[in-house]
């Protein structure tokens, strides 16, 4: 009979269990994992002073689930190998053992409490795992502890594929150097894509952000070098100024992925193609393929990847990826490599109910 155990993973100790299935379904969590690193001034990687919760559940000596939090991103978030194959009776007693062990991996031997407990506010992940881990969740802290949690009104549907060197399109005349200029950011480009950054935050999650909330974030992409920008040229560009037309921003960088985070136009030029060359350039380059209309001068890939993905929940934003070669929509599985092309992610809050 196979048993299920629970571990806690040092920050080392994760990349070696995770990186030999590096793919997009464990990007949020190993790419999440490795965006709390930075360089030294010797060039080597260092772990950041981040409060991180990484967590495993084996299945014997074989990593079946995961669930992570680094401390400062805004969600949970749980996967399993994208070789893993799930029987539902695998998940039931992975997600129960996770949902009896998570209390004291929470309070690192304090006393459980709703505090406590509330750190386990909002988790993301495939929908095959997450409802069911949130419900054995609940369930364990309202038997074990007599504290009584509830779904909150967060609640988000997103979805979450990739693209890769055989579902990309061919270039086209219609995204052009001609028409697109397409550069990685530095900093003397700062300032001016400060603007489109705050318009980003306001149309995205309905909030604002001061300009130095936007460099903070701008300067983070920039110093990992996953900040990009365009230029607009129409008919009569030279006889108008160069402007930032809009800027696409990546993250979660794993060995065999990455990840488009951000990709934002000025509103005043949109529906003139300039988000779709942007996406097919971008994607292109860090695949290794040949990106028409891209300023590659001093920028060098060293290592393509193999996947890039992204999550979606507007189907605007879908349909424009689809057309840039990312797999959303119809069957989940591929029929040629048997690998599944996309699946639906929600994301759920929790909180602890008030007494009745």
């Amino acid at each position: 009979m196979s048993t299920f155990r629970v571990a806690e993973l040092t920050p080392d100790a994760f990349v070696d269990a995770i990186t030999e299935q590096d793919s997009t379904w464990t990007n949020w969590t190993l790419g999440t994992l490795l965006d709390s690193r930075t360089l030294d001034e010797q060039g080597d990687f260092r772990w950041l002073p981040k409060e991180r919760f990484l967590t495993g559940v084996f299945k014997d000596n074989e990593l079946i689930i995961i669930l992570v939090k680094i401390e400062g991103d805004f969600t949970w978030i749980i996967a399993h190998p994208r070789h893993v194959s799930l029987s539902k009776n695998d998940t039931e007693h992975g997600l129960a053992t996770l949902a009896t062990s998570f209390p004291s991996i929470l309070a690192q031997e304090a006393t459980i409490t709703p505090i406590i407990l509330s750190k386990f506010d909002i988790v993301m992940g495939p929908a095959s795992l997450v409802e069911p881990f949130v419900r054995a969740w609940i369930s364990h802290v309202a038997s074990r502890y007599d504290i009584h949690l509830k779904l909150s009104d967060y609640n988000l549907g997103l979805e979450v594929s990739y693209a890769t060197l055989n579902t990309i399109p061919s270039p086209s005349s219609a995204f052009s150097p001609e028409n697109h200029e397409i550069h990685r950011a530095r900093e003397e480009h700062i300032q001016e894509i400060v603007p489109l950054y705050k318009k980003f935050r306001e149309e995205a999650t309905n909030s604002t952000a001061s300009d130095e909330e936007a460099l903070q974030f701008l300067r983070q992409a920039l110093d990992s070098k996953h900040l990009w920008f365009v230029y607009y040229k129409d008919a009569d560009y030279k006889n108008v100024p160069r402007t930032v037309s809009g800027f696409l921003s990546l993250g979660r960088e794993t060995p065999r992925t990455i990840a488009i985070r951000n990709v934002f136009v000025s509103p005043t030029l949109r529906k003139k193609g300039i988000a779709e060359a942007f996406v097919r350039a971008i994607t292109r380059f860090y695949l290794g393929a040949k990106p028409p209309g891209l300023d590659l001068e001093g920028t060098e890939l060293i290592h393509p990847k193999d996947e890039i993905c992204l999550n979606v929940n507007n189907p605007s934003a879908k349909r424009l990826y689809i057309r840039c070669g990312f797999q959303f929509g119809g069957d989940q599985m591929d029929s040629v490599t048997g690998k599944q092309r996309w699946h639906p992610t929600p994301v759920f809050g929790v909180e602890v109910a008030e007494k009745q």
